[in-house]
């Protein structure tokens, strides 16, 4: 079973720790006497360094005699190395000095030192030192998740080493930018500056830096779900950290490879690999590299079935997080066990965890929240000074911008109104243009519907029944020709908006009498005109009734003996009414008959399209109307009925 944070384990490897630091303590006090030179003192401090690197924080069981002379002891070699000229001795004093605070969360004192550094760098004219102290100082405040201050401290550690050529501090910088956008989840950003502090670290064969940001370049992949890419990087890592014999390497390249096992779907390999970081860091007892690959190893576990390692393992991952001091790994880890909770019906507890993830969510917001008032009051205050300064050339500089804004102000009037014109063109333009589009798709609709495929089909089996039957040459010539004329019509008409009424009652005979042919004489039409005006002076949209005459044949009277269908054309009043009647079984018995034979007519639907697009060309309304005719209280066929706006031919 692998032991929670702060077990028995973990203190053991503490009061090691401790022990070493106390015995660096009084090797300080004796080689302090024999006046050591830099090379001794920076020996001493890098192996420090190793200790403190190492050192649990999160152990409240604190031996405290180590804690009081660790700073001593550092004190001590400070003091040295600033007696004998030692600067790099000194100034990599006070970066442990700075580490040991920042790992004890003693936020105040770690910035005090970091500014007070800063400040006799740049009192003192050593530029090195200013932009390696700046660049902790965005570090510290990184921590906190002040982002914005972080980013600026980066970027301004990254300027001063450019201005003197530091290649390191500039990659170290470029790398810390990088990771301030991956907390950000800006992971295309965080992956330039990576890539960019790489090829910077390659270059100046900085072989730990490199092997630091092969393991960002491989977390940022993981991040963003690329399995592959995070597994090449977290290899490449491993690698190098392990002959290097880099501890927080070889721990962050096994979490990237934990990571992208499991975004591969290898789910055992990631078990092994996380059991392998278990294996490393069980001894020193500093669980918090095992946060995430708990996580991990839940999912895993999740994907094999194992419900119950993966709700131990999340446990884990939350208990370390909130040890730690990690609300924003809580929240990742609470996000996860709930969602366990809930698939193995433990509603009870997934509740409790939900409350605590508020509770941790509304926290981070507090705090960021109190961090933008801060900076709100510090920003105000310079305000306040520079509207004091400013005082005395207010009067003028009013006057100027009074000037200014005026010219603006009808600069702005020009370019919006500009602007506007120009938008309310484009957008007339795409108005029209999708009118257009609408209309010719209506005219493409009513085109299939017209050349409807089994009037095709039995239009040429009733002309190859004529053929193969003696002594009906004749006929079969003639309903060829009709045929022939008849799709001459649709294909021409298809291509207007408008034909004349006398050519769509010309195309209207030519189909019925196909129709007649086709279903052997079985039904009759009449068609009826009734204008003021000459029909042939009249336009209408074409074949707008087809639609409803062919459902009339195929739905209506396709089973009666003595079929009749009446098309008429009144005109009254500047429009044309145009009726189509038949005496087949009603529109009411026709659709519920459609629908059991799973048919859908788009007579309905294609003429009501039509009519739409004709509203808005005309600007006029049009009626339409398809009932059941009834008499005597029964029903004695379907009536459709359009009213259009009479448009007539120009010359």
């Amino acid at each position: 079973m692998i032991p929670p944070v702060n077990l028995t384990k973990s203190r053991k490897s503490y009061g090691v720790r401790a022990l070493l630091i106390l015995g660096y303590f009084f090797y300080s006090v004796s080689t302090m006497n024999a006046q050591p030179s830099e090379k001794q003192i920076l020996s001493d401090l890098d192996s420090m360094y190793s200790v403190l690197y190492g050192f649990n924080f999160t152990d409240t069981t604190q031996n405290s005699m180590a804690f009081q002379n660790f700073l001593p002891a550092i004190s001590k070699f400070a003091q040295t190395s600033a007696d004998q000229g030692y600067d790099k001795a000194y100034y990599k004093s006070q970066n442990i000095a700075y580490l040991f605070y920042r790992y004890s969360d003693n936020r105040i004192k770690a910035n005090n030192i970091l500014d007070e550094i800063i400040k006799k760098a740049r009192r003192e004219g050593k530029p090195v030192y200013e932009a390696q102290f700046i660049y902790f100082k965005g570090g510290q405040s990184a921590r906190y998740n002040d982002y914005d201050s972080a980013l600026m401290y980066f970027e301004q550690s990254l300027a001063l080493a450019e201005s003197i050529d530091n290649q390191q501090v500039q990659a170290a910088s470029i790398n810390a930018l990088a990771t301030v956008y991956s907390d950000l989840q800006e992971s295309e950003k965080a992956l330039f500056y990576h890539k960019k502090a790489y090829a910077l670290s390659l270059s100046i064969k900085d072989s730990t830096q490199i092997t630091v940001l092969l393991g960002n370049i491989g977390l940022t992949y993981a991040k963003m779900g690329l399995a592959d890419s995070a597994l090449y990087y977290g290899f490449r890592e491993y690698a190098m950290a392990t002959e290097r014999r880099l501890s927080g390497e070889i721990f962050q390249s096994l979490n990237v490879i934990t990571m992208g096992s499991y975004l591969k779907g290898k789910y055992k390999d990631a078990l092994a690999f996380s059991d392998t970081l278990y294996q490393m860091i069980e001894p020193i007892g500093d669980w918090g590299f095992m946060m995430t690959p708990y996580l991990y190893r839940s999912k895993s576990w999740l994907e094999l079935g194992e419900t119950k390692n993966a709700l131990d393992d999340i446990v884990k991952s939350v208990s370390i997080a909130k040890s730690i001091g990690n609300p924003q790994g809580e929240v990742k880890g609470l996000d996860w066990l709930i969602e366990v909770n809930q698939m193995m019906g433990d509603y009870q507890q997934a509740l409790k965890n939900y409350e605590r993830l508020d509770y941790l969510k509304d926290s981070l917001q507090a705090i960021e929240t109190k961090s933008k008032a801060d900076k709100m009051a510090l920003s105000y205050e310079l305000r306040e000074r520079e509207t004091r300064i400013a005082g005395l050339q207010s009067i003028q500089e009013a006057n100027n911008q009074k000037i200014y804004f005026r010219n603006l102000m009808l600069i702005s009037l020009g370019l919006t109104s500009v602007v506007a014109i120009t938008l309310i063109v484009i957008l007339y333009k795409r108005k029209v243009e999708k009118e257009k589009n609408l209309a010719q798709e209506s005219r493409n609709q009513l085109l299939r519907s017209q050349l409807n495929p089994h009037f095709l089909f039995n239009a040429l089996s009733s002309i190859q029944m004529f053929l193969i039957n003696k002594g009906q040459g004749l006929q079969a010539l003639e309903y060829l020709s009709k045929f022939a004329k008849l799709m001459r019509r649709i294909l021409e008409n298809s291509r207007e908006n408008y034909v004349s009424l006398e050519d769509e009652i010309t195309t209207l005979r030519h189909y019925l009498d196909l129709q007649k042919i086709r279903f052997d004489n079985k039904f009759n039409y009449q068609i009826e005109v009734d204008t003021d005006s000459n029909p042939s002076e009249i336009l209408i949209p074409p074949m707008f009734a087809q639609p409803f005459i062919e459902n009339s044949l195929e739905h209506g009277i396709s089973d009666k003996e003595d079929g009749r269908i009446e098309i008429s054309f009144l005109e009254s009043n500047g429009f044309l009414k145009f009726r189509v009647e038949d005496n087949g079984v009603g529109i009411t018995r026709s659709t519920k008959l459609k629908e059991e034979k799973g048919h859908k007519s788009l007579a309905t639907i294609i003429t009501q399209d039509r009519i739409e697009l004709l509203k808005k060309q005309l600007k006029r309304n049009i009626r339409f109307s398809v009932s059941d005719r009834q008499e005597n209280g029964h029903i004695t066929g379907t009536q459709v009925l359009f009213e259009l706006p009479i448009t007539y031919k120009t010359i």
